[in-house]
């Protein structure tokens, strides 16, 4: 048997409303995880939960919570319906993902306000997050931050924007913290009713109270993309 495999099973609810100010996104049920080996299964609540409230048509205001089993994996997927239609560079998660066979108890509320204007639009996210790992300590750790963003309008087909984000994550098992800081630069155009380009720069830097686990990363992502 491998040491470290574990199954993972859900069930639950889910109720959408699209009103004319409000839209409602909320599940319900339970999740259970099965380790192979060493560890106790663990079975909870999974809840999560968005409300966003259209003050006008420019301004929105959206409230997010989450209580739920997360891995490794968690953020590099998402619901069919929540993906972009458009390619750009990847969505900012301060820090990285580390793939390895760790679970967590993954418990998380974030605020969000978003203006969108004619050609000017801008974002900004706090958030506060809580991992416990469930097949170990190492890795628990209690982490909050921001992400603000900015898009302008350069012509009726040209898309300028740029996003910052900052995180602080603090570790249970050593009190040891990181900071990390992101930076991401994407310009986008549209070339026919088909065909649409996208390049971006992306900046990530963590300075770290662990001797060694500080980095400076520089990325360019470029994209040609085509839709039906």
């Amino acid at each position: 048997t491998t040491p470290d495999r574990y199954d993972e099973y859900s069930l639950y609810a889910r109720y959408l409303s699209r009103l004319a100010h409000l839209d409602l996104d909320l599940a319900l049920g339970g999740s259970r995880v099965s380790f192979s080996q060493r560890w106790p299964d663990h079975a909870g609540t999974l809840a999560l939960a968005s409300i966003a409230w259209h003050l006008d048509a420019r301004n929105t205001l959206q409230l997010t919570g989450a209580d739920q089993l997360a891995d490794a994996t968690a953020n590099l997927t998402q619901s069919p319906e929540l993906t972009s239609d458009q390619l750009t560079i990847p969505t900012i998660v301060v820090g990285r993902t580390v793939i390895s066979p760790a679970v967590f108890r993954d418990r998380s509320v974030g605020l969000s306000y978003a203006y969108q204007g004619p050609r000017l639009g801008f974002t900004l996210s706090p958030y506060y997050t809580q991992l416990k790992q469930l097949n170990g300590i190492d890795l628990s750790q209690k982490g909050f931050g921001g992400v603000a963003g900015i898009t302008y309008l350069l012509t009726p087909i040209t898309l300028l924007s740029v996003d910052l984000g900052d995180q602080v994550t603090r570790y249970v098992s050593d009190y040891s913290q990181d900071h990390d800081h992101t930076a991401a630069v994407n310009l986008s155009r549209q070339l026919t009713p088909h065909w649409s380009w996208s390049v971006a720069f992306r900046h990530d830097q963590r300075h770290s109270s662990r001797p060694g686990f500080g980095y400076t990363e520089n990325e360019v992502f470029a994209f040609l993309y085509y839709k039906r």
